[in-house]
């Protein structure tokens, strides 16, 4: 299948070659929005987007994104029917030709034990495991991405944020936010996004 990399790329450490995960930055804001504001409870979320082999290695671009609402509050490792309506009614009412490509897990301090819970909430609610997991930690604000390979969640050692139009995933944010009892005007670009994305455009100019 072919696939056009994104233009504006910034490289998140090494990327060794066995597989490349692009987020875009809105994406990246949102979720890390929502595990700031989560007052020390587990967050998690899906993330959309496309997957697919291109000159023999796998890509994933995320795109966008669906919380999982009460999350913290499960009574088992397996999402609900309940919890898998209310994400797919949000892909067709938000987003357009996306599908699930992993999912957003956030907590306060990673322990081992909860290594083996993510483990198990992976296999159970992806049937096809090739997904991503984006974690990250509260505590330390350190986030990484994993592989389910040979039975494991493999960490990588890193990833691309890239920088583009996305106007689905800004309406998202604002929906929500409104949801939430705040009306915003516009979304408000963190001050690295907004100095990256004005040299991006006076390079093109």
């Amino acid at each position: 299948m072919q696939w056009t990399r994104p233009k504006s790329v910034r490289q998140i450490g090494e990327i060794p070659g066995r597989g490349r995960i692009y987020m875009e930055d809105y994406v990246i804001r949102f979720v890390k929005r929502l595990a700031e504001q989560s007052h020390g409870m587990e967050k998690a979320a899906v993330l959309l987007g496309t997957s697919l082999i291109c000159d023999g290695e796998k890509i994933y671009q995320i795109s966008g994104v669906v919380e999982i609402h009460n999350f913290a509050g499960r009574s088992g490792p397996k999402f609900t029917d309940e919890d898998w309506d209310y994400i797919y009614s949000e892909m067709k009412e938000n987003f357009t030709d996306l599908e699930i490509v992993g999912w957003f897990y956030s907590c306060q301090g990673f322990s081992v034990n909860q290594a083996g819970q993510l483990l198990q909430m992976h296999k159970l609610n992806f049937e096809k495991r090739d997904k991503v997991l984006y974690l990250y930690d509260e505590t330390d604000g350190e986030d990484s991405f994993f592989l389910y390979r040979s039975g494991q969640l493999e960490k990588q050692k890193g990833y691309y944020i890239y920088y583009e139009k996305n106007p689905e995933m800004q309406n998202y944010m604002i929906n929500t936010r409104r949801e939430n009892g705040v009306t915003p005007s516009e979304v408000v670009e963190d001050r690295a996004a907004k100095n990256f994305r004005s040299t991006v455009r006076n390079k093109k100019n």
